[in-house]
């Protein structure tokens, strides 16, 4: 079910707390709805990135591992991180 919302009379600003008196009492004058959003966003403060991987380091590298006794071998690939 999908629902309409109708917002008339919304007042969005930044949150401050010297500022927040003085505008809901603005607004409380002028019938006005207030609602407040923050500057402070997690993505400032926490930072998720992948380290740069040297040269000789890579992924999906295949590789044959060849039987001693036999003329058996098997070929692989690695999906993770490999140096060589």
């Amino acid at each position: 079910m999908l629902m309409k919302i109708k917002i008339e009379n919304l007042f969005l600003i930044p949150y401050s707390l010297i500022i927040e008196s003085k505008c809901r009492t603005i607004c409380k004058e002028e019938n006005l709805k207030l609602a407040y959003y923050n500057n402070n966003k997690l993505n400032k403060f926490i930072r998720i990135h992948k380290d740069k991987l040297p040269k000789n380091v890579n992924k999906n590298v295949v590789y044959n591992i060849s039987c001693r006794d036999c003329d058996v071998s098997y070929v692989g690939i690695d999906r993770q991180e490999s140096q060589y």
